[in-house]
């Protein structure tokens, strides 16, 4: 909660011309979100689940799904551009399941770092209450806030202000990775391994989106 205060302390201390340069860099038109290019040694596949996070009002979505030898990885990303009280990437509504979802329930979340990355990363287990046995899914996400990389809320609250602040505007991304317990023994083993691989191509492709402002 400090960060955030932080945040907002920041924007009133630097005055009108701190305004000034918000209202500038929030005059960038619509996101125009390209499909990642699949990671060397992974394919394109046909998407293996049909959850989705609940993300409301993005400025642009992406969902893919990349598959070597045989083990599947989903990737969904949800960009922000512009945001305000009806449209910005961290609120409490912006869930992985929410409590009103029929279908889908959070049953374990963790934070962790993860060697290779450049981040530490959340990760959750969900469970499809619908389907028996119970279909399962392990998930990895964390936020691009202009070029920066976190996995708190708090912290993408500030690198958020700080950005517009800076006239560099609001641009922000969620990034999950998703993966389905039963093809391996260790699945958070295919995701870091499709982590690894791509995590020079998502920084890519979200630096290409922002600057296309």
């Amino acid at each position: 909660a400090w960060l955030a205060a932080l945040a907002v302390a920041l924007i009133a201390a630097a005055g009108p011309l701190a305004f000034v340069a918000i209202n500038q860099a929030d005059r960038a038109g619509p996101v125009h979100l390209a499909k990642l290019p699949a990671p060397e040694g992974w394919q394109e596949s046909s998407p293996f689940t049909d959850w989705k996070p609940e993300y409301a009002n993005p400025s642009a979505e992406l969902q893919g799904a990349y598959t070597r030898d045989g083990q599947s990885v989903g990737l969904y990303i949800a960009y922000y551009r512009n945001q305000d009280y009806e449209r910005k990437l961290v609120t409490s509504t912006n869930v992985l399941a929410s409590t009103a979802n029929k279908i889908w329930s959070v049953v374990a979340q963790t934070q962790a770092s993860e060697p290779g990355l450049p981040t530490e990363i959340r990760r959750a287990e969900l469970v499809n209450r619908t389907t028996s046995p119970a279909t399962r899914l392990v998930v990895w996400q964390w936020y691009w806030i202009n070029g920066r990389l976190t996995a708190s809320d708090a912290r993408a609250k500030l690198y958020t202000a700080l950005s517009r602040l800076t006239g560099r505007g609001d641009d922000s991304a969620v990034i999950i990775l998703l993966a389905t317990p039963g093809e391996v023994d260790d699945v958070d083993s295919v995701i870091r391994a499709f982590a690894a691989s791509g995590a020079g191509h998502l920084s890519a492709l979200l630096e290409e989106t922002r600057n296309a402002r």
